[in-house]
This record gives C-alpha cells, sequence and structure tokens, in this order.
C-alpha cells in the first residue's frame, strides 16, 4: 500500500516523498494465498509540501472471481528534495 501510495504521490511532488503517517487500516476481509490483489490511490488533499492519500486495496475471490474490498487506509507523504528536506509541491 504504501509503494502504490508512494507512486502516486511522487507524480504529484514532481519528485520524491516520503512516507509521514499512516491512519485508519483495518482488513475488512481476508486475502486467500494465491488472490490477485489491485491497488488504487486517490488525492484527498495537497498542502504546501504535503499530500494526504487514500489507498485502497481490492481482492479477487479465487472461488468466485468476484473482487471485494479488503482494505483501505489514509496515508501523508511530504515532498523531499535531494538532501531529503521539505520542499514545495508544485502547483498545478
Amino acid at each position: 500500500m504504501d509503494l502504490a501510495g508512494t507512486a502516486m504521490a511522487s507524480k504529484v511532488a514532481g519528485g520524491r516523498v516520503a512516507t509521514v503517517s499512516i491512519d485508519r487500516m483495518a482488513f475488512l476481509v481476508p486475502v486467500a494465498v494465491g488472490a490477485q490483489l489491485s491497488f488504487y490511490t486517490h488525492t484527498e488533499e495537497i498542502g504546501r509540501s504535503s499530500m494526504r492519500m487514500m489507498v485502497e486495496v481490492w481482492s479477487d475471490d479465487p472461488l468466485t472471481s468476484e473482487w471485494r474490498k479488503v482494505t483501505e487506509a489514509a496515508f501523508v507523504f511530504v515532498a523531499i528534495d535531494g538532501s531529503g528536506r521539505t520542499r514545495s509541491v508544485p502547483r498545478r
């Protein structure tokens, strides 16, 4: 989930980001061994240097081939420069 969120946050930030926090993560259904997982991200808020991303995980049920939501969590990322210092997120 962190990798999926980092990929989207990096695009929004136009460069490197660091994970600051993860909020409200609970598993809704078990994940079967061998199940295929899909990760979906949505940008909820963009601050001066931070971004809040919602990351959802969906799994296919190997017996029915139906997709069901497994979990979700809110991640906060901060844009960083090459020295690891906070930088501003470019405005679009």
